[in-house]
């Protein structure tokens, strides 16, 4: 008798840098491994490179792609938000009907999001579910967002005020113009 087949279901964040690597990771999953996977799209403005991506004939069977309903997040997000509050809001705001719809389906085994996708984690806890954040960027990067709760500590101040590169363990230290945007203002959380 075959083993059941684990259902992975997998929610990125709006935005083609953040959708393209989940699919493909899924279509491995699918081809490689024999997994079930619901993939789930937040209905947000997506570009024609984002449709045609996820309406391509070249998924395998097994790899749905379940679009939610969007919701309103017009009074959420402050006109001056940075891109990185707005993907977060729009997860967050997604909960409920991400929810409703693992609740309908064949119970997905594994939850898998990317890095703004962590919201969903208290609906994983209640499916008892495991899971996981997939994670594309370099390692540098990856080190200095683990090492950012050191940094918090160790730094008084803003980090565009420092007079010497940001030093984390194992890399280069990472010049202060090369920071990611949300560190060089550390008071503004939008």
């Amino acid at each position: 008798m075959d083993s059941p087949k684990h259902h992975v279901a997998i929610l990125p964040s709006p935005g083609m840098g953040h959708i393209i690597p989940l699919p493909e990771f899924g279509k491995r999953l699918v081809t490689l491994y024999g997994f079930h996977v619901s993939f789930f799209v937040l209905t947000t403005d997506a570009s024609a490179a984002q449709t045609h991506l996820l309406r391509s004939t070249n998924l395998p069977q097994n790899l749905n792609i379940i679009h939610l309903p969007p919701t309103d997040v017009s009074g959420l997000i402050p006109p001056d938000a940075a891109i990185e509050t707005r993907m977060s809001i729009i997860v967050r705001e997604s909960v409920p009907a991400l929810r409703s719809v693992l609740a309908e389906l064949a119970r997905p085994t594994v939850l898998l999001v990317d890095i703004f996708g962590t919201d969903t984690f208290p609906i994983a806890d209640e499916l008892n579910m495991p899971k996981y954040v997939f994670f594309t960027s370099t390692a540098m990067l990856l080190t200095l967002l683990m090492y950012l709760p050191t940094l918090d500590v160790e730094v008084t101040g803003e980090y565009v005020h420092l007079q010497e590169p940001v030093r984390i363990p194992g890399c280069k230290p990472i010049q202060i113009e090369n920071l990611v945007d949300p560190l060089l203002d550390r008071k503004n959380d939008r």
